[in-house]
């Protein structure tokens, strides 16, 4: 299925957006300040994600936005339903539980990312997505690091 690079960064600005909508509709379902905190944290980073995205399709060259790839994963259906179909946090809530499900979420797209880098004939094209991918490896890892002081609370 061909799907123009603008059309794929849409896709990813939703994926972040239904992240982020799902982490904070979570907080109402626990009582742990710790994970009410996390979740804030998550549902905020997700937005800013979402908008740096839109603000960087807004602002590259048409001649990108409009160049087109070939195979896109997990599409017809969206990134955000494939992967949240394999997550159900339920309460009790934990930090534990919440930081496997972001964990999970960004793994998701960083294989999402892997195919797409590996499919991409576009020189230019390429590196936005590896670009992002390598972006997203790097959040994950602080994403651990950074909510670890959760634990000590």
């Amino acid at each position: 299925m061909f799907k123009k690079v603008s059309e794929i960064i849409e896709l990813i600005e939703e994926y972040h957006e239904g992240l982020s909508d799902y982490f904070l509709s979570l907080e109402t379902k626990t009582g742990d300040e710790r994970v009410k905190m996390l979740l804030e944290f998550l549902g905020k980073s997700e937005a800013f994600l979402a908008e740096y995205l839109e603000t960087y399709r807004k602002t590259t060259p048409n001649r990108i936005m409009n160049a087109w790839v070939k195979y896109v994963p997990w599409l017809p259906t969206d990134i955000y339903c494939e992967c949240r179909k394999n997550v159900n946090l339920q309460p009790p809530l934990n930090t534990y539980n919440v930081l496997n499900a972001a964990i999970h979420f960004d793994d998701c797209l960083i294989s999402f990312y892997t195919t797409l880098v590996q499919e991409i004939q576009n020189e230019r094209v390429g590196e936005i997505f590896s670009n992002l991918l390598r972006v997203t490896k790097k959040h994950e890892m602080n994403l651990a690091r950074d909510i670890s002081w959760l634990h000590d609370l």
